[in-house]
């Protein structure tokens, strides 16, 4: 499945994540090269990410019908020229969210699908819906000056990943513990 969402964040939450993650990409900056998109940073499981995956995941849920367990979010600006080239996503990545928080200029995420080539466009705080795993998916060049978006994943509570549950990560358990209304 491939679904487009509007108004997966609302107009507060838009604006907090953008205050809260351009303090950190271009005023703390603790984001790092990006290996998969040259020319990109990324945060790796920031825990305000972790906790819009937790609080966002009965939506997904609810739109992929199943039960979702977290894995990581990930968090990436992309720069004029940057491309993420054609992939498809590692096991933990059975349902994955791409959120747009900013961008200065539209640039669809491709997905290859039976149909052929489809173009996935969004506006911050829309969001597309994906399995990273079913469908190859990459950017073209970016032909603005930048583009910000998070990437939540989730892998199915009674699927055949399910030993991949919050990525190995430690430091999930802690926001697990406050976030436990939300993992049910």
């Amino acid at each position: 499945m491939i679904k487009h969402y509007k108004n997966f964040l609302t107009k507060q939450e838009l604006k907090d994540l953008e205050i809260y993650f351009d303090h950190c990409f271009f005023k703390q900056k603790i984001a790092r090269a990006d290996p998969m998109v040259k020319g990109s940073i990324s945060i790796y499981s920031d825990l305000v990410a972790q906790y819009f995956m937790c609080i966002k995941k009965p939506l997904v849920e609810k739109v992929f019908k199943s039960k979702l367990i977290p894995t990581y979010s990930f968090s990436r600006v992309y720069f004029k020229d940057n491309v993420m080239k054609r992939h498809s996503d590692r096991p933990s990545c059975e349902v994955s969210v791409s959120l747009n928080i900013w961008s200065d200029t539209q640039w669809p995420l491709w997905f290859e699908t039976e149909k052929g080539d489809v173009p996935m466009y969004t506006k911050p705080g829309e969001a597309v819906f994906y399995e990273g795993q079913k469908y190859n998916h990459w950017r073209e060049p970016f032909e603005g000056e930048s583009c910000f978006q998070i990437f939540m994943h989730y892998i199915r509570a009674e699927g055949e990943n399910r030993d991949r549950a919050y990525d190995g990560m430690e430091n999930i358990k802690y926001p697990k513990l406050i976030m436990k209304p939300w993992l049910k």
